[in-house]
């Protein structure tokens, strides 16, 4: 499968062991690994732009149930990507790493709010906001896992497994009651 990202598409391809991985990462003009807890990696996948030259990027991490995310940001030619804890920002032009945060728990799931330049990523014990270069907006926690959340308008609510339930705004983090 091929999705269209201004001039390029993208395909993504997951494999069954890493021989084969690092040989297909091989046989692309350029690439790039991203990994995590490397010792005990048993996933393999990878993203793959096509335009002038196949660049890929290898994601390497633990499977922990969750599916990794991906993100484009067409105007700025850039990919967000999340695994195990990782939220990742690769220049597609440039063929490197914008950004790098590590969380303390897994990544559930990652919005965009393109209106404010602002990235949502939620993870299982809270919100972290950034902007489009990386930089930390603000950060939260819950009582709980986070069992439930929902963007409306410029909020973000969220549900903890022990029912606690709090909306926060996306601007500053402050808590809307």
């Amino acid at each position: 499968m091929k999705i269209a990202f201004g001039e390029k598409a993208i395909s993504l391809q997951k494999f069954e062991n890493e021989y084969e991985f690092c040989e297909y990462l091989e046989s692309c003009d350029s690439s790039l690994l991203l990994s995590y807890n490397e010792d005990y990696s048993d996933t393999y996948d990878t993203i793959t732009l096509h335009c002038e030259e196949k660049f890929s990027i290898g994601i390497k991490y633990d499977w922990h149930g969750l599916q990794p995310n991906i993100l484009i940001l067409p105007k700025t030619q850039k990919i967000v990507c999340s695994f195990e804890n990782e939220i990742v920002c690769i220049n597609c032009e440039s063929k490197v790493v914008d950004f790098r945060h590590s969380l303390n728990s897994l990544v559930f799931s990652i919005i965009h709010v393109e209106d404010l330049s602002l990235i949502i990523v939620i993870h299982e014990f809270g919100v972290f906001v950034i902007n489009e270069k990386g930089q930390k907006i603000w950060a939260c926690g819950g009582t709980d896992i986070i069992q439930d959340y929902k963007l409306v308008d410029k909020c973000i609510n969220i549900r903890c497994a022990d029912g606690y339930e709090i909306a926060y705004s996306i601007v500053d983090g402050k808590a809307i009651c």
